[in-house]
């Protein structure tokens, strides 16, 4: 895959291995029952894997999803959830029921 910058680093919580959905720029939608997020799944352009941390700003590998690159400047990042061992389809946790990662690092800060 390609080589990336994001505007996301150590200070965020940010580290080595993690993994983030590429979604289509203003194609996530909060939701407010849950406080997850929704997209549709055309929008999903690939995968970027934090391969250097820094602060500020991370290095990161792209798997794209599809044949052709439509991965743009501005386009999203949403956090992959971590596989906690072997999972099965009902252990999945569906797009729009998943914590942003804004809300469990302020959780984690209390």
């Amino acid at each position: 895959g390609s080589t990336v910058l994001i505007d996301y680093g150590k200070t965020d919580g940010i580290a080595k291995d993690m993994v983030f959905n590429v979604i289509k720029k203003d194609k996530v939608v909060i939701e407010d029952k849950t406080l997850g997020t929704i997209f549709d799944e055309q929008d999903l352009f690939g995968t970027v894997t934090v391969t250097v941390p820094s602060e500020e700003i991370s290095e990161g590998v792209v798997k794209q999803k599809g044949f052709y690159d439509r991965i743009n400047i501005g386009d999203e990042l949403l956090p992959v959830p971590e596989a906690n061992g072997a999972k099965t389809k009902e252990d999945v946790v569906p797009v729009d029921k998943q914590r942003p990662a804004l809300i469990t690092l302020i959780k984690s800060i209390k």
